[in-house]
């Protein structure tokens, strides 16, 4: 990676090195496998699951609340299958760096493959912000800005699950609650 960097002059002052991604058609492959295997062993609880529930049923009066109750978690499984199904994998491989990192000397030393490629992209000027909130928005960054600064310009709307907010950061890496990053002031302070 470093010596592609070199041939090409290095990159411009605007480069993000946290930022930094690589595609791989061998990733996208196996996390094509992988997510195959998920779906397929969702499917196979789901379908336990309901001839469970099914099988529990004790009298006519309980048969059909169940049989509303079982409808409707099947949907929901279903709906989530479906959704999962239409995530295409990436093949993004994450290089797992410090978000302070200013030199792409810290990037891993890494073979490329024919067909990767490496994006840098410049450092965004702009938070997404998304999900269960009263206004999508990307407001500008601002250094020192918090978690809980930007979900106060967007407004959590009444059915956000505040206990399952996550961030996705540049990098491809998802910090939530309980990935123990929030320790210094909390889920907001980040």
């Amino acid at each position: 990676v470093q010596s592609m960097l070199a041939t090409a002059d290095g990159t411009t002052r605007n480069a993000y090195p946290f930022g930094t991604a690589l595609y791989r058609e061998e990733g996208r492959k196996q996390q094509q496998a992988k997510q195959e295997k998920l779906v397929n062993r969702l499917e196979t609880q789901a379908r336990s699951d309901q001839s469970r529930s099914a099988a529990n049923v004790r009298s006519t009066s309980d048969a059909q609340l169940i049989e509303v109750r079982r409808q409707a978690e099947m949907a929901a499984a279903n709906q989530a299958i479906t959704r999962l199904r239409q995530i295409k994998p990436t093949g993004r491989i994450a290089f797992g760096l410090d978000p302070q990192e200013n030199r792409f000397a810290v990037l891993p030393q890494l073979k490329l493959e024919n067909g990767d490629r490496l994006v840098i992209p410049a450092k965004p000027d702009f938070v997404n912000v998304f999900g269960a909130v009263n206004v999508e928005s990307s407001p500008l960054w601002r250094k020192g800005n918090r978690v809980n600064d930007y979900l106060k310009k967007a407004g959590l709307s009444v059915d956000a699950d505040e206990d399952n907010i996550f961030l996705l950061r540049i990098d491809g890496s998802v910090v939530s609650r309980d990935s123990g990053s929030w320790l210094s002031g909390g889920f907001g302070g980040t």
